[in-house]
């Protein structure tokens, strides 16, 4: 779990007061792990990265994202250099995309999130 590739996806229906999810796949074995957001300031975003991925498997050695606003951040960018992690900004859409997910994960992830978003919700 040494590559990364991260994104958020939404707005999305309001579900217990999340309207956003922030995705974190391997680049490898293609595992997703998927947190939903209240919001999406850069703080929230790297709470969500350590909390989840970096608790769990602990740091990546390289994160790659598209160039939202977050992700470029003063504060994710510090996160990634202290936690030892190589940042990769696409700058086309697609391509992050397309390294982002295997054949339909990301499709299959975005139609279930705005189909059932309260399923989403762990309780």
């Amino acid at each position: 779990f040494d590559r990364v590739h991260v994104d958020l996806v939404g707005p999305l229906p309001p579900s217990e007061g999340f309207t956003h999810l922030w995705t974190m796949v391997d680049r490898t074995t293609r595992w997703p792990e998927v947190v939903p957001l209240t919001s999406t300031t850069s703080a929230v975003v790297a709470r969500a990265s350590l909390s989840s991925w970096v608790a769990r498997f602990g740091p990546p050695s390289d994160i790659t994202s598209d160039r939202g606003p977050q992700l470029i951040s003063e504060l994710c960018s510090v996160m990634a250099h202290n936690l030892g992690a190589k940042t990769h900004h696409c700058r086309a859409w697609r391509t992050t995309k397309r390294l982002h997910s295997h054949p339909g994960l990301c499709k299959y992830g975005r139609r279930l999130a705005a189909a059932e978003p309260s399923r989403l919700v762990c309780k």
